[in-house]
C-alpha cells in the first residue's frame, strides 16, 4: 500500500491517524476559544504597551546616526533634545497646515451644498422628463416630498451622532499622542 507525503509528513501510515490529529487540533482551537478572557487582559496590556515601544525601537535605529554625529557639537542629552524639538516644531507646523485646509474645505462645501443640491434636483427633473413614464414618476416623487429642508434635518442628525462619537475619537486621537511622546522618551532613555 502506497503512503501520500501528507501521511508521511504527520509521521503516521493511516488517514485514522490524519483525523485524530485534525479533532485534536479542533478540540484545542475550542477550548481556547471558551477561555480567551484569560488572555484578554494580556492583550490589553500588550496593545498598550507595542506601539510605544516599536516606535521607539524605530526612532532609535533611524536617529542614532544623527544624534552620534550631532555628538561630536554637543552632549547626547541636548542632541536629542534639539533634534525632538526640530521634529516637533515640524509635525506642529504640518498639524496646523492639515487643520487650516481642512477648515477651508469644509467652509467651502457648507457654501457650495446648497447649490449642489439644487443642481441634483435640475438634473434629476430633467432626467425624469425624458422617461417614457415621466408624468407617473414625477407624481410618485411628489407624493415622497423629499425637500432641502428634510435633507438638511437628515445631515443635521448625523452631524450630531458624529459629535456625540467625540469621544470616541478623543479616546483614539489620545492613544495615538501617548504613544508619540511615549516612543521618542523609550528611543533614547538609558
Amino acid at each position: 500500500m502506497k503512503v501520500s507525503k501528507w501521511i508521511k509528513f504527520l509521521g503516521a501510515n493511516d488517514s485514522l491517524y490524519t483525523l485524530l490529529l485534525m479533532a485534536i487540533a479542533g478540540i484545542v482551537i475550542w477550548i481556547f476559544y471558551k477561555i480567551k478572557f484569560i488572555f484578554d487582559p494580556i492583550m490589553v496590556i500588550l496593545s498598550d504597551l507595542l506601539p510605544p515601544l516599536i516606535l521607539g525601537i524605530v526612532l532609535y535605529y533611524l536617529l542614532n546616526p544623527l544624534v552620534d554625529r550631532l555628538g561630536k557639537y554637543l552632549t547626547r542629552k541636548w542632541t536629542v533634545t534639539v533634534i525632538y524639538c526640530v521634529i516637533l516644531g515640524i509635525l506642529a507646523l504640518l498639524g496646523v497646515e492639515i487643520v487650516l485646509m481642512v477648515q477651508n474645505q469644509m467652509e467651502d462645501f457648507l457654501r457650495q451644498f446648497p447649490k449642489m443640491i439644487s443642481e441634483f434636483q435640475k438634473k434629476s427633473e430633467i432626467f425624469i422628463s425624458n422617461l417614457p413614464f415621466s408624468r407617473e414618476i414625477s407624481q410618485s416623487i411628489d407624493s415622497i416630498n423629499i425637500s432641502g429642508s428634510k435633507i438638511n434635518n437628515y445631515i443635521e442628525q448625523y452631524l450630531q451622532q458624529g459629535i456625540n462619537s467625540f469621544s470616541s475619537f478623543f479616546s483614539t486621537i489620545s492613544t495615538i499622542l501617548i504613544t508619540v511622546f511615549t516612543g521618542p522618551i523609550i528611543a533614547f532613555s538609558y
